[in-house]
């Protein structure tokens, strides 16, 4: 059967418009707040974006952070996630339309560290909100807390005497509670799970946390200029909370 004389131009049509539809359709989950040195965003089709302040996040993007790169993103229902760097970090589903029943914020830390503050979507619903991780599953109630996990990999502050600590997740919570493992935290409190999803209580902050300067990091929760961001003034972030809890670090 003979082709139509227009079937060239229907392919390319195809070629150049399908990618265009595809990331048009996925939907925005934030915005970036704070991005230094080389981060970028992947999307699951392979389409990767260099980020700066006011580029947009969307759901299904794997946020990346080089050696001495740091990212801090507000979602859309106020919640920020920060990254410290050398991490890898996955928007897995992101839903915020109000409605308890269906908004879900799920997230996936494949590499790195991260320090995160609740927001609505974990306010209302704290079993909404998840932050998935190699070793165990990260549940909040109301929380900001952070954590880091090391495969191999956490050999950045051996400048200040700290020894690779052992594989595994750990982590730390300021505010409300985590839930990992089955066990709770409250604030003050930390925790390690190993490569067996094995968790357990730490008596005394981890140095690998303790001395990293996202875990005492105050989040940027400025407001863009409408002309970055094209959202409403009225967008409000809640400020990190101001109680910490003083603890001396093992030396």
């Amino acid at each position: 059967m003979k082709m139509p004389r227009y079937a060239p131009l229907l392919l390319w049509l195809a070629l150049t418009v399908a990618p265009w539809s595809v990331h048009a359709a996925t939907e925005v989950a934030g915005i970036v707040l704070v991005a230094t040195g080389s981060v970028t965003a992947a999307q699951p089709d392979g389409d990767i974006r260099e980020l700066r302040r006011g580029a947009r996040i969307f759901v299904g993007d794997t946020l990346s952070t080089a050696s001495g790169a740091t990212l801090q993103v507000r979602f859309n229902d106020r919640g920020i996630v920060a990254l410290r760097a050398d991490s890898r970090f996955v928007v897995e589903r992101f839903e915020h339309t109000g409605d308890p029943v269906t908004d879900r914020s799920e997230f996936s830390l494949l590499k790195g560290g991260f320090r995160a503050i609740t927001g609505a979507i974990g306010e209302v619903n704290p079993d909404a909100y998840s932050i998935n991780t190699p070793v165990a599953s990260i549940g909040i109630r109301g929380t900001e807390h952070f954590g880091r996990y090391c495969l191999d990999d956490c050999l950045d502050l051996m400048n200040q005497g700290v020894a690779p600590p052992d594989n595994g997740l750990y982590t730390g919570t300021h505010q409300g509670r985590t839930l990992i493992g089955g066990k709770s935290f409250g604030p003050g409190q930390y925790g390690f799970t190993d490569q067996q999803g094995n968790t357990r209580h730490l008596g005394q902050p981890p140095r690998i946390l303790a001395l990293d300067l996202l875990a005492r990091l105050r989040l940027n929760t400025d407001e863009l200029p409408d002309e970055e961001t094209g959202e409403d003034e009225e967008f409000e972030i809640p400020d990190p909370p101001n109680t910490r809890t003083e603890v001396d670090c093992p030396q």
